[in-house]
């Protein structure tokens, strides 16, 4: 199961009570660890009722006051392109299945499929996480804690590396699906 939209109120964040999430059965594995690489593409199925998590739409108040709706969750957009240099660099994580984390820090050093970063704090459970850029586009994918005490790196495995062995990946990007 994908669950989506679990996190913590603002209400609630003393207690760490949960929000409702929305599951979500994987219907397809489409792709796992082409040419050694950490990483799997998936198909998300429908959930009990008929729904894809693209259908969930949520209601609330605009600038004006008008009450409109809007998609509740959004596929997230990918880039394949090389991550350069010390770029800034965010990760959405729900370790574990617990309350979503975020932590954003730099690219250390890229080394062949890998991008290393020592300054985004990760937690156990986190792997397959999508490591985005300033702008929110997902690079990478989170595979491996490695920060100590006293120094130390984490490592994803770029979606740049995984296009060069993915059709599938290489479809998504020019199509955005």
């Amino acid at each position: 199961m994908i669950d989506f939209g679990l996190g913590v109120e603002a209400v609630t964040a003393l207690t760490g009570s949960k929000r409702e999430g929305f599951s979500f059965p994987v219907s397809d594995i489409i792709e796992y660890r082409y040419g050694n690489l950490d990483y799997a593409l998936i198909r998300i199925g429908q959930n009990e009722v008929g729904e894809m998590p693209g259908d969930l739409m949520l209601t609330e108040r605009d600038e004006d006051g008008d009450v409109v709706q809007r998609k509740r969750f959004e596929a997230a957009n990918i880039s394949l392109n090389r991550i350069v240099g010390t770029e800034p660099l965010a990760i959405i994580q729900h370790p574990q299945g617990r309350v979503k984390k975020v932590d954003a820090g730099s690219a250390l050093v890229r080394r062949g499929v890998h991008l290393f970063y020592g300054n985004i704090d990760t937690h156990g459970g986190s792997s397959g996480s999508g490591v985005r850029d300033k702008y929110g586009v997902v690079r990478a994918i989170h595979t491996n804690g490695g920060c100590t005490r006293t120094g130390g790196a984490n490592r994803a495995v770029t979606l740049e590396a995984v296009a060069r062995l993915s059709d599938t990946l290489q479809q998504m990007a020019n199509t955005g699906e």
